[in-house]
Formats: C-alpha cells, sequence, structure tokens
C-alpha cells in the first residue's frame, strides 16, 4: 500500500478530530526538553500533554496501545545500528496491530559523505556571540560512531559527539525485521522525508537487551 499525500492528510484531519480525548505522549532523556513540550503543547494544543523520561529504546517499559509512534527532528544520527534495533524494535512493541510508526529522515550518506564530502574540521556556527566548529576525533569500529569534538572559540568550551549517518534504505531495513511492511515518502527531494512502517511483527524486545559478544569485547 502506498502511503500518498491523501492518506497522510486523512490521518491528520483524524488526529485534528480526535484530539479532544486523543493521548499524546512525549518521550525524551532531557528534562529540559519535556518541560518545553509541554509549555508547546498547552499553546498550541490549548491541554498538557504526558511526558515519558526514559530511554527511548525502552520506551516499550513505559506504555503500550499506541495507534501512531513518530521520531521527529532528524534525530537518528543518536543511535548507533545496535541501538537501532532496540529502538525499532521496543516501538513495534507498544503499538497497535494497526498501529504506525514513522520517521523522519534524511539521506546522511549522500547527501554528506557524497555531495558534501565528510570533513575533518567544519565551521558550525559563526557569529558575533559564538564561533563553534567541529573536529573529527575518531571512529568506532564496533558501533560505526563518528566521534567529533565540539569547540566553542568564544567561550573556549569543548564537548565530544558521537554521531551515525544513516541512509534511508539502511534504517527502511531495519525497521523492516520488526514491520510486516516499510514505505517512504519524500518531502523537498526524494533524499529527505518520512519512513513509515505499518504491520508490528510483535517480536519481543528483550531478545535485544543483552549486547553481543562483540560489543562486550575490547
Amino acid at each position: 500500500m502506498r502511503w500518498d499525500r491523501n492518506r497522510r492528510h486523512s490521518i491528520y484531519k483524524s488526529s485534528r478530530r480526535k484530539r479532544s480525548y486523543c493521548r499524546t505522549f512525549v518521550n525524551d532523556l532531557r528534562r529540559k526538553a519535556l518541560e518545553k513540550a509541554i509549555l508547546f503543547s498547552r499553546k498550541i494544543l490549548g491541554r498538557e500533554i504526558r511526558t515519558v523520561y526514559a530511554d527511548a529504546s525502552k520506551i516499550h517499559e513505559n506504555i503500550r496501545d499506541i495507534d501512531i509512534a513518530l521520531l521527529h527532528g532528524l534525530s537518528t544520527p543518536h543511535f548507533n545500528s545496535w541501538n537501532m534495533v532496540r529502538l525499532v524494535s521496543s516501538v513495534a512493541r507498544i503499538l497497535k496491530p494497526d498501529g504506525l510508526f514513522l520517521v523522519e529522515e534524511t539521506d546522511r550518506i549522500y547527501n554528506i559523505f557524497y555531495l558534501t564530502g565528510y570533513k575533518e574540521v567544519l565551521p558550525e556556527k559563526v557569529g558575533k556571540d559564538r564561533v563553534v566548529f567541529t573536529l573529527h576525533s575518531g571512529y568506532a569500529t564496533k558501533t560505526g560512531m563518528f566521534k567529533r569534538v565540539v569547540i566553542d572559540l568564544i567561550t573556549r568550551e569543548t564537548t565530544e559527539m558521537e554521531t551515525y549517518f544513516w541512509s534511508i534504505a539502511e534504517l527502511a531495513a531495519i525497521m523492516w525485521i520488526f514491520f510486516g511492511d516499510v514505505d517512504f515518502i519524500p518531502i523537498r527531494g526524494d533524499k529527505n522525508g518520512f519512513i513509515i512502517a505499518r504491520k508490528p511483527r510483535n517480536i519481543d524486545p528483550q531478545k535485544y537487551a543483552k549486547n553481543p559478544t562483540m560489543l562486550e569485547t575490547q
């Protein structure tokens, strides 16, 4: 089944009609982000949403019977391939049999490695108050995570971040393991859009709770 624009619009209209009694949850590991979500919901929805302060890869331990799950904000780089397996299995577990999992995504393999090229040094923000660069600092073979040091030249603060560069095909294939069907709706070109998974296979997330030997050994 193709998830075309008309079907997306009908889902949107349905959610609008049901929002007076629809349960809405926001999950994050940052308490400040959850506080902002509550303020935003009061302003936009006229009511307070429920928040879940928990690891998203264990969301099945906190809620169940969800109609639609949304991973929004191009946030997949926070998850390496191992953690993504846990995340998708957990989300599939909380959905109803006819539930949907939507992931907003951009193809970073094409956009970053092909179009732009991976940069050793990259200016991220340059302005009067902030001058921020990131520098390549390493690569973890077993997790596929690129490590970069973030340097603020004004405050002289430094932090290290880890990033996984997903392609749309790679992520969709992982989602297919836990769902009976996967589709992609492009937005603003064919390298950006939403991956939509339906028909959760109901695979127990506990099967992936323990790390494989590869991740346990140094």
